[in-house]
Parts: C-alpha cells; structure tokens; sequence
C-alpha cells in the first residue's frame, strides 16, 4: 500500500495526487479511529485529561474548521472533553485532516492542511475585543502554525505580551526551523517557555552540537533577554532537559534533568502524539504553580500514557 502511493514509514509526506486515496484506504477499514488533531488540539486535550474535573482550571482553543463532517466531529469531541472551543467554520476549505498508518509500531503521516490556516484576523480581533482571553494564564503556540497566519500569532502574541501573560511555543518540526527561521525565531523572542526535541533544538541553535548545554546555551543568547524563559528538551528515553538563563551573570541560571522511567518496547503501540502529551502533562502542572520537576514528571508520565495507546489517546480515567 505504502509504495503504490509512494509513502514510507517514519516520514510525514503532505497529501498530494498520489497519495490522497490514503484516506479513503484508511476509512474503509474497520480498524479507522478518529482522533482530534493535530499538535497543540493533542496538548489540550492531554492538559485537560489531567486538569480531570477541576473547576479552577480550564483549557480553551482557537483554530478553524471547514463546514464539513470533520469539522463537526472535531468540536463535538472537544466539546464533550470539556475543552471551550474558540473555533471559526471558513465554508470555503475543509477541515484540515492528517492520514496516521500504522503497522507493527512503524508509521506514516499524510498530512493535508487546509482550512486550519485561514483563520481569520477578523475572528481573533473579536475574540479580544469581547474579553474571551481576559483569563488565559498560558498562550501556547505551535511552530507549524507561522508559516501560513503568521500575522495572527503576532496579534495575539502583542495582546498577550501586553497583559503580562505567559506565552508558550513548541518548536514543532526541524524542517519549519530550516524553512522558516526568522518566523520561528520572532516567536521564541516572544516565548516564556520554548518546549523542543533534541533534534528541533540543534537545529534551532545552529551549533552543530550533540551537546545539550551547548545547545541549551546558544538559544539562550540568541533571544531577546527574559529571565522568565525555559527551554525544556525532550530526548526520547534519556532525560528531560530543562534550563533558565541568568542575564546578570550571562551563564545558565540552572540545569534540571528529569529522570524518564524505561518503558518495554513490548508496551509500546505508537509515538504519535508522545511530545504533545509530554507538553500538556507539563502545562496541566504548571498553571497549579508546581515545581518545573513536578512539570517534567507529569508530562513524561502523560506521554509514556500515550506511548502505550494508538494515536494521542488515553483512557477515560486519568491516575497521574
């Protein structure tokens, strides 16, 4: 199936001619699953699992949709997740859809993009205007997202920033900071916490380094000073990497590692999904005021969750 449509396992391969007949493939088959996507819907979705029932904390999100049954499906699920959906239907594109197939733990991801990136300006300028992000504690900003509404995220990052408000920013993909760096670049300048791999965050740093220090260091000087900002690392199965610059002694203010409890590759079903998870365990502690250690273990112990289901999905009682 892979080779008809010219796809591989382990690469993300944007829908094109020759692979669009994916989606029918999958649809047709009885084991199909629908799952709310992509990244930062994953994140909110993991956050609001661990938030459990708590009426002191909310999770809300900001996208578009087309007019479609896609687009039904998504707001009905984070409707009944308790997530308030802050979402604009554009009748002239679809919901944007990304094809997952798996096969004995490999994947493949057909991502097409297309109504999640024309959410309008007009749309946000509203949401603003009528005080719907009075509350928001924590703005949280895909890379992905910057390529196609950039000036969105500059809006709302300019209304953020304004009401002394915590921005986040994933990282997202290696290929969105080769292609679009200086984007990627204004965002992390704005960003209290920049979450990464250890891939994203040499490619980001530019240092050519395996070296997480060096890493951590060179992003660090390269933004705009900020001695609220964290970068936090994820490495897979080594441990979570978390540091805070000190612009008065131009040095690292401290270095955190996170120990990451081994998982039998037995209990593994699929990664997809395991850094989303890994962010919204994190966020889900951090608006409690829990230490950045207590941040890392819920969101690795969100992730290693994730790691054991198919796609960013867990069960319906959440015991982290």
């Amino acid at each position: 199936m892979l080779s008809a449509h010219k796809l591989e396992f382990g690469q993300t391969i944007f829908a094109n001619d020759e692979n669009r007949g994916v989606f029918d493939m999958l649809e047709d088959s009885k084991d199909c699953k629908y799952i709310p996507g992509g990244s930062v819907t994953n994140s909110i979705r993991v956050m609001k699992w661990c938030l459990k029932d708590s009426k002191d904390y909310n999770c809300m999100i900001l996208g578009c949709v087309g007019q479609d049954a896609y687009g039904y499906k998504l707001k009905e699920t984070l409707d009944k997740l308790g997530v308030t959906c802050h979402i604009e239907t554009n009748s002239d594109h679809p919901t944007s859809r990304c094809g997952c197939v798996i096969h004995e733990k490999e994947r493949c991801l057909i991502p097409e993009i297309m109504a999640s990136t024309h959410l309008s300006n007009e749309f946000i300028s509203k949401l603003i205007t009528e005080k719907h992000f009075e509350k928001v504690e924590v703005f949280f900003i895909e890379g992905y997202f910057v390529k196609e509404k950039f000036s969105a995220l500059q809006e709302l990052c300019k209304y953020f920033i304004a009401n002394k408000k915590t921005i986040a920013l994933t990282l997202s993909a290696t290929f969105m900071i080769q292609y679009y760096f200086d984007m990627i670049k204004e965002m992390a300048d704005n960003s209290d916490m920049i979450f990464c791999n250890e891939d994203e965050a040499e490619a980001f740093s530019k240092t050519g380094s395996k070296d997480l220090q060096v890493i951590s260091e060179a992003i660090h000087k390269s933004l705009k000073p900020n001695c609220k900002r964290i970068v936090v690392i994820t490495c897979g199965k080594d441990p979570v990497y978390i540091t805070r610059w000190c612009n008065k002694n131009n040095q690292l203010d401290f270095i955190i590692k996170q120990f990451v409890p081994q998982v039998n590759s037995s209990d593994i079903v699929d990664t997809n999904g395991c850094g989303d998870a890994f962010v919204g365990g994190f966020l889900s502690k951090y608006v409690q005021g829990a230490s950045l250690n207590e941040c890392a273990k819920t969101g690795i112990l969100a992730s290693g969750v994730v790691l054991k289901n198919v796609g960013a999905t867990f069960p319906e009682k959440c015991e982290i």
